[in-house]
């Protein structure tokens, strides 16, 4: 008996995040293992709050590569805050 791989079998997922960051709150796009996306909002109590960028940071979890959307200043704040937490610049992705 033989056995056919699908496409979908034969390519990996890639555990990517998309984050669209603004001064009020931050929308951050994840696929699961299974190929599926989760969507999760930050909300930013006060816009220069360190720990909404943690709360970003946390949402986008061990997802990679990162591609980071939004105001120059808050994506590289973002940026820095993600290599800080996760020690992965490689991740980040320009997009």
């Amino acid at each position: 008996m033989t056995s056919q791989t699908t496409l979908e079998e034969a390519r990996p997922v890639e555990r990517s995040a998309v984050v669209s960051i603004d001064h009020e709150r931050a929308v951050v796009v994840t696929t699961k293992p299974d190929g599926h996306r989760s969507v999760a909002e930050v909300v930013a109590r006060r816009h220069d709050d360190a720990s909404y960028l943690v709360a970003i940071v946390d949402a986008i979890g061990d997802h990679g590569p990162v591609v980071i959307r939004g105001p120059e200043d808050l994506r590289l704040a973002l940026e820095r805050e993600y290599v800080a937490v996760r020690r992965r610049p490689d991740l980040i992705v320009d997009a």
